[in-house]
């Protein structure tokens, strides 16, 4: 067997072997290729820099890598390792590691992350061998309710194109996806929750229907902002899916486990200078 990079590689073998990858896996995957297509491009995946495993010309294994700048570092990001089923336990995913980390390192990266489900032990296992070690703990979870209602409707839900969202508003730390180098790069919906002639809160939701950041920017009767934020959202998408909203967040996440939300999977991130 041998490892190279995917640059040269059909989209439709690196997605066949992606799905069966991925078909007894925690959470049931799309199956749509199209799916993949728009998550990739926002998450900015670049096959000069995934990697397979090849059984001859049979693609058993990878690793597939979105590629930007965050915080001073040029970062690789694992959007996906897999390896199919008949050709577990032997250590592809590690073996391609080796590869990709001389490769990454020639080509001046300086970080690598990924994101893990906390109960697969096994990948978490293999990740810390690798050299990973966990550095964030998220949250992800889904609505259980049909609608929320609201003390007081005195207030405006306030669609923003793109190009006139204010990025300099309060930001806290982002998942990968959810990083606004992400979330411009893909097609998402911009609001304004505006209470009184003022912006107190804001959301964002993405190609797939999931809310890529919500936030507040005012500090008053927070749970009052909360309440008003969270109708805005439900009246543009329900169920609402909440993915990997950091654990240290606990103000957010106390008023969405009191809200009738239900935990979908929960993850570390983590990361390997290099």
């Amino acid at each position: 067997m041998k490892i190279k990079t995917l640059e040269n590689i059909p989209f439709e073998v690196i997605l066949n072997c992606f799905l069966e990858s991925f078909s007894d896996y925690y959470v049931k995957m799309p199956q749509d290729s199209d799916y993949y297509k728009i998550r990739w491009k926002a998450a900015k995946v670049d096959f000069r820099f995934s990697y397979g495993m090849f059984d001859e010309e049979k693609l058993v294994g990878l690793i597939i890598h979105g590629i930007d700048f965050r915080d001073g570092e040029k970062v690789a990001f694992n959007t996906g390792t897999g390896v199919i089923p008949n050709y577990r336990g032997q250590k592809i995913t590690s073996k391609i590691y080796d590869f990709a980390l001389k490769h990454l390192k020639e080509n001046d990266f300086t970080l690598l992350k990924l994101e893990v489900i906390r109960e697969n032990q096994n990948a978490i296992h293999v990740y810390q061998k690798v050299g990973f070690e966990i550095c964030k703990k998220y949250k992800c979870y889904i609505s259980d309710f049909e609608n929320i209602e609201v003390s007081s409707l005195d207030f405006e839900i306030k669609s923003v194109e793109k190009e006139n969202f204010n990025w300099n508003y309060p930001n806290e730390i982002h998942s990968w996806d959810n990083h606004k180098n992400s979330i411009t790069s893909g097609e998402s919906k911009y609001f304004y929750i505006q209470n009184k002639d003022k912006i107190e809160s804001y959301f964002i939701i993405n190609s797939f229907g999931n809310i890529s950041q919500f936030q507040i920017i005012e500090n008053n009767s927070i749970n009052k902002i909360y309440e008003r934020l969270f109708y805005g959202i439900n009246s543009k998408i329900n169920p609402i899916k909440l993915i990997n909203i950091e654990e240290q967040y606990e103000e957010k996440i106390q008023f969405i486990e009191k809200n009738n939300f239900k935990t979908i999977v929960d993850q570390f991130e983590m990361e390997m200078k290099i």
